[in-house]
């Protein structure tokens, strides 16, 4: 069976300097002549072929730039240099890791522009994170440099797509992200370690944990927590994760203690080893490609159709972190590692946050639970709440709030508003002033005490959420229950029917007129989903 992928032909006079390159001989295949070939007078034409035998040089994505790294390298024209020269600093507008082409389970390929002036597909341009599906006659324009893509007709599409599996089984693999985020980490792409015992260190950094902490109002390289890194033993890759200080390793060394020899690893990442470094704690993990965040920004509707199954995953994984009194409290999409689309395989990752049911304390979730923002605002504000409790005629609940296993349930809640509704419930306004959140909330807490709080209309409406369809909604009334001591348990919410939630179901059940305000509020948050 043929294993290209797709042809690269040149259109423009630069582009054939690109064929005549010596790094580039493996590539070349000989191919009928297309449209905008320009070799002579022959019936045949070279063309760059990406092929599934001949795997990219770096992780799983063949790179087009102009660093060594890449599998089509592009070096700048006299002209172009001599204007970069006059106009750009000497700079090129060539980016070492320009873009890259990767293929999906389907093995249909795909471009991601990772540059800094971007690509031009098909006249239109495309910026620094941009994916655009490639198609056959698809015209690719970097700088002076333009292709022509051909994609061979498959006759037996199926057997294509087993080939496609396969190939990236049996490839080691390493992250998409390294390329794309190359130049935002340029400034740490020292390893903090010299050596790492069998491991072989790569300087690729897949990506970082902040603290909320800032400096002079900005967020800088001082305020990390943890950072992970691409580490290599044989044909192997593994991910190596760093913490800045012994004591911002505790809480995940603990977590790994208490689940060593008990692991499900078909729901919570795999723990390969932990290395008790001098500066700080390392742990060596299983290597994943993307996250269920990736596949949001580059894909939300291949997200929503798997939303039922990943939610299943995330609380069979709650459900045993529960089972050993330990709580995440740092649910979020990034923490769902997507090993596979078809079929749908996440695993639960991120535990430098976990803590043990007694200590639980919800530190990343947007919106906070209900319980934990009342608590700050006790401790922030306690005698601005006192009296805004009493203006609203609202009394004051206990002061020992239930604060355990229930805060990973709302977040499980708010990932489920964003895979299945494309927005997260919100109880205020996050952009205003605290005095006016803290209103807000005390009326959220009013009115949640009413007995027609679980009204349709009026709970959707207090959580600012369009409308929702009715067997979701029931699901998500359980697991955003305001008060924790009757929030869902993990095992109640796995019993939640969520095959039954798939995309279909949940736009059959809204008429034209819900749907349509439905499309109309996602639109108009969609600007804030990346702060939440």
């Amino acid at each position: 069976m043929d294993d290209t992928i797709l042809t690269l032909h040149p259109i423009t006079e630069e582009t054939w300097n690109v064929l005549k390159d010596p790094h580039h001989q493996d590539m070349i295949t000989i191919v009928e002549r297309r449209e905008g070939d320009d070799d002579q007078e022959s019936c045949e034409s070279k063309a760059l072929a990406l092929r599934l035998t001949r795997p990219p040089k770096v992780g799983t994505e063949y790179v087009i730039g102009r660093g060594d790294t890449a599998d089509i390298m592009l070096t700048d024209s006299e002209t172009a240099r001599q204007f970069n020269n006059m106009w750009n600093e000497g700079i090129s507008s060539i980016s070492s890791l320009h873009c890259a082409i990767f293929i999906n389970d389907k093995g249909t390929p795909w471009l991601r522009d990772g540059s800094t002036n971007g690509t031009i597909i098909d006249g239109k341009y495309h910026h620094r994170g941009d994916a655009v599906m490639i198609k056959d006659g698809t015209k690719i324009q970097i700088r002076d440099f333009g292709f022509l893509v051909h994609i061979p007709w498959r006759e037996d599409q199926a057997e294509y797509e087993y080939q496609v599996k396969r190939a990236r089984e049996t490839r080691a693999q390493t992250p998409q992200d390294i390329w794309r985020n190359a130049k935002d980490n340029s400034g740490s792409r020292t390893s903090v370690v010299q050596r790492l015992g069998d491991y072989q260190l790569t300087g690729g950094w897949i990506s970082s944990t902040q603290s909320s902490k800032t400096y002079n109002g900005t967020t800088d390289d001082r305020n990390w927590i943890c950072k992970m890194e691409v580490v290599r033993k044989g044909k192997l890759f593994f991910a190596a994760k760093y913490f800045k200080a012994p004591k911002l390793g505790k809480s995940e060394l603990n977590t790994w203690s208490l689940l060593k020899g008990d692991l499900p690893q078909t729901y919570i990442v795999e723990l390969i080893e932990i290395f008790h470094h001098k500066s700080a704690p390392i742990i060596i993990m299983e290597l994943h490609t993307r996250t269920v965040e990736d596949l949001i920004q580059e894909d939300p509707s291949s997200a929503t159709e798997i939303a039922p199954s990943i939610m299943q995953q995330l609380f069979h994984a709650l459900i045993f972190l529960h089972a050993k009194s330990i709580v995440h409290n740092a649910l979020l999409m990034e923490s769902l590692l997507l090993f596979s689309v078809t079929p749908p395989s996440v695993k639960l990752s991120g535990f430098e946050y976990s803590s043990l049911v007694t200590e639980a304390k919800g530190v990343k979730t947007m919106p906070r639970s209900p319980e934990e923002f009342e608590l700050f605002l006790r401790i922030d504000m306690i005698q601005y709440w006192k009296e805004l409790l009493q203006r609203q005629n609202i009394l004051e609940t206990e002061r020992s709030l239930c604060r355990g296993t229930s805060i990973d349930i709302w977040a499980a809640g708010v990932l489920c508003c964003r895979l299945f509704l494309h927005v997260a419930p919100q109880y205020h306004d996050p952009e205003s002033t605290l005095e006016v959140r803290a209103e807000e909330f005390a009326s959220f807490i009013g009115a949640s005490r009413k007995d027609d709080f679980k009204d349709s209309a009026r709970w959707a409406k207090l959580f600012r959420l369009p409308p929702v369809p009715p067997q979701l909604e029931v699901a998500l009334q359980k697991l955003l229950e305001p008060i924790p001591s009757q929030r869902a348990t993990a095992t109640e919410a796995l019993n939640i029917p969520w095959a039954n939630l798939g995309d279909r179901e949940v736009e059959k059940g809204e008429d034209d007129k819900c749907a349509h305000k439905r499309r109309r509020m996602m639109r108009s948050r969609d600007s804030k989903i990346g702060r939440l």
